[in-house]
């Protein structure tokens, strides 16, 4: 994770040193934006799946814009979580679309085994601070309780977490470690 961090700073400092002196202060601008935003987001636990473009906003994704796993302090690269626990999760985060309903799902990766989370609401619109329908650009703060059943294995494993609009499309996805 570090060293994704490390070369995705790497990076964006060098696009910014090759390509800043030939665009407009906006644009100077905008890529000062976006490395704040990158900056801020790594400060939790939780990363985008696959790639950074989540949260740059570049692949149709929604913009997060902070994410709080009750019990991980900011900037640990793992949350230690206890079996028959109860976790608050906050994401907040600008839709980029509108959508009729809002569906939760997660898996949790292990060394061996793959297994969805059991207890999870799949409908993310349901006391979870949301109303839907949801719409394009709009702010919003979605808040769910992350249960630690006794049924889930005593490894260390990451979960990925997705939430999906009524036509498919991830508006949130990203990995707790």
């Amino acid at each position: 994770m570090e060293h994704i961090i490390s070369y995705s700073k790497m990076f964006i400092s060098e696009l910014i040193k090759t390509t800043c002196f030939m665009f407009a202060p906006i644009m100077k601008m905008k890529i000062v934006f976006v490395l704040l935003v990158v900056t801020l987001v790594n400060a939790s636990p939780f990363t985008p799946c696959g790639t950074y473009q989540m949260f740059l906003n570049l692949d149709g994704n929604s913009l997060v814009q902070s994410v709080d796993f009750e019990g991980c302090p900011d900037g640990s690269a793992y949350c230690t979580v206890q079996q028959g626990r109860t976790y608050k999760v906050t994401i907040q985060f600008i839709s980029n679309a509108n959508s009729n309903t809002l569906t939760a799902s997660g898996h949790s990766k292990g060394l061996l085994v793959d297994k969805p989370l059991t207890g999870l609401d799949s409908n993310a619109c349901d006391d979870n601070n949301i109303q839907c329908p949801i719409f394009q650009g709009q702010r919003y703060t979605y808040i769910f309780p992350a249960n630690i059943l006794y049924s889930y294995p005593l490894v260390k494993s990451h979960v990925i977490f997705r939430v999906k609009d009524d036509t498919g499309n991830d508006v949130i996805c990203g990995e707790f470690p």
